[in-house]
């Protein structure tokens, strides 16, 4: 099995320039291991030209609605990250199932970032990103909403059963394909963990 190389690899990675992921060994072998085309980014770590997602940020992509006449959200929510909470909602008119991610803004410095965090996601579009679909502002929340993804998270997932190498292959690509594409962007995404997946 591939986990029993992983530790000469980690070694060879010692002695290894690493500018992108695929310079990594155990990136590069555990490719070879599972034998799926991949397509190489052009774009390195460093020196990427990124946008000015802060001039992006502002009001102008705002959905002047009421949010809270469109949706009605279950009353637990499904998660928390750093910057907002987020919780399942169903469109009123046609109960179709959502995300909606609340972020309350006390301060300016608040603001600032919650617009930077949606402007980025609003301009991201990527089959393993999740789609962002409109934003609202209600009292000093931003009401983000995007598309509902059925299953729970790779945490909750693993303490159900173990998964299989082909399994762990196949989430693995998956992640490095989307994280790819944000590095592509300039963008790093720096809060990778089972719970996010």
């Amino acid at each position: 099995p591939f986990e029993e190389r992983i530790q000469s690899l980690l070694e060879v990675s010692q002695q290894t320039n690493i500018n992108r992921v695929l310079d990594h060994p155990i990136v590069r072998e555990y490719l070879l291991f599972v034998d799926e085309s991949w397509e190489e980014s052009l774009f390195p770590f460093v020196n990427v030209r990124t946008p000015n997602y802060v001039d992006m940020a502002t009001e102008s992509f705002l959905n002047a609605s009421n949010p809270k006449e469109l949706f009605k959200l279950e009353k637990h929510k499904t998660g928390k990250g750093g910057y907002g909470k987020v919780y399942i909602a169903k469109t009123v008119d046609t109960g179709t199932k959502i995300a909606v991610k609340k972020m309350v803004h006390n301060r300016a410095s608040d603001m600032a970032r919650n617009y930077k965090e949606v402007a980025i996601l609003a301009n991201c579009c990527h089959p393993n990103i999740v789609e962002y679909l409109d934003c609202y502002r209600h009292e000093n929340e931003l009401w983000v909403t995007m598309n509902y993804l059925e299953g729970g998270n790779l945490s909750e997932l693993s303490h159900i059963r173990p998964f299989d190498e082909k399994q762990i292959a196949f989430i693995a690509k998956e992640c490095l394909q989307g994280l790819q594409y944000l590095h592509s962007r300039g963008l790093c995404h720096r809060d990778i963990k089972p719970k996010n997946i």
